[in-house]
């Protein structure tokens, strides 16, 4: 008997054992083989020699595939666990680069130019119409509450001794050369009409003193007035501004 036929004669038994395990044999061929291993005892050995390798090979399928399965689980759970890490990670940048937003921002809140801008108003002005110098202070206003600070510096050398004078006149040049950055000469005027006024707008003035030092930075001077108009007796609508501004920059 030759090699291939022995090679052959096991396949077609390999085939014969797995289709009579499998269920795969008709009635006959079924009875056929139960004979077989009752009478013939090679043919018996034969197939539980294949059975015991089925079972093994089995195993060692199941062996392979909780392996695969274990190594699955395990890549799975390092994932995971990379995923958290990156997270966070993420978070504590997050929350790292909040408080330094918040840090940043309440230190540019502090900041001299800021408490200026956001604390600076321009007084609103209204008059009633009637002689030649309510006209002249209607033009000044008209262009006050147009923001047109050049023409209100400018119209200064057209008015005359006694307009001058007037607080209401004196007080929209005082602004107007605040908002066109001509300081040291708002902060002298704004002064003089401080040391002139009576005391029902003492405080307003004061105020406005401690904001244009503001302006340009020189905090001393800017606490003194600010202290000055909160201190003053007479009536100060944006007391609570100043104290909120004194209290930023002693932070």
């Amino acid at each position: 008997m030759t090699g291939n036929t022995k090679k052959k004669m096991k396949e077609d038994l390999d085939k014969l054992f797995s289709q009579y395990l499998l269920g795969e044999l008709s009635a006959e061929e079924k009875l056929e083989f139960e004979k077989n291993l009752e009478n013939d005892a090679d043919f018996k050995d034969k197939f539980d020699d294949y059975r015991i390798g089925m079972i093994a090979g089995e195993r060692i399928q199941y062996k392979e595939l909780e392996s695969k399965v274990n190594s699955i689980i395990k890549d799975e759970k390092e994932r995971k666990k990379q995923r958290n890490l990156k997270l966070i990670v993420g978070l504590i940048i997050l929350l790292l680069s909040a408080v330094a937003i918040f840090y940043y921002t309440s230190k540019e809140n502090n900041q001299p130019e800021f408490l200026y801008a956001t604390y600076y108003k321009a007084p609103p002005y209204s008059v009633e119409r009637g002689n030649s110098e309510l006209d002249t202070i209607q033009q000044m206003k008209s262009n006050f509450a147009k923001t047109n600070w050049p023409w209100i510096i400018e119209f200064e050398s057209k008015l005359s001794a006694s307009q001058k004078t007037l607080p209401i006149i004196q007080s929209m040049i005082a602004h107007a050369l605040l908002n066109a950055n001509e300081n040291e000469k708002a902060i002298s005027l704004f002064k003089q009409i401080a040391n002139n006024s009576d005391s029902t707008d003492l405080a307003d003035n004061l105020y406005y003193i401690g904001l244009s030092y503001l302006k340009i930075r020189e905090i001393d001077s800017s606490l003194v007035y600010l202290n000055k108009a909160i201190s003053s007796k007479s009536y100060f609508p944006d007391k609570k501004d100043a104290e909120t501004i004194i209290d930023k920059l002693k932070k």
